[in-house]
């Protein structure tokens, strides 16, 4: 705890994984040695009771509408850059089927 706030770099380490019963939890991507990122790809939040926690054909729909779209971030913008395109749509296929056991609330 830093000035009343709790800080944590999740960046640094394999932060939160919970699959006791090996189903194939993911946690973060560790995109280099020692440096861990979230996973690209769910663009969709609400559909369901695991839209929150699974990357799957509902998170595609969201770059498909959006596909083309530039100057702005969006919900399929899954990289990040203010142009949703097909970089985008590699983004979510690398981690289509991935799901993690980290709860929402």
């Amino acid at each position: 705890i830093v000035n009343n706030k709790i800080t944590y770099d999740f960046r640094t380490q394999q932060s939160y994984l919970v699959d006791p019963f090996g189903f194939g939890f993911v946690g973060q991507k560790e995109i280099l040695p020692g440096v861990f990122a979230m996973h690209a790809g769910n663009g969709n939040q609400t559909l369901s009771t695991q839209s929150d926690t699974d990357i799957n054909f509902d998170d595609r729909t969201y770059w498909e509408g959006e596909n083309g779209e530039l100057g702005q971030y969006r919900i399929g913008d899954y990289n990040l850059n203010g142009d949703t395109n097909f970089n985008d749509r590699i983004q979510w296929e690398l981690n289509n089927g991935k799901f993690t056991s980290v709860p929402r609330d």
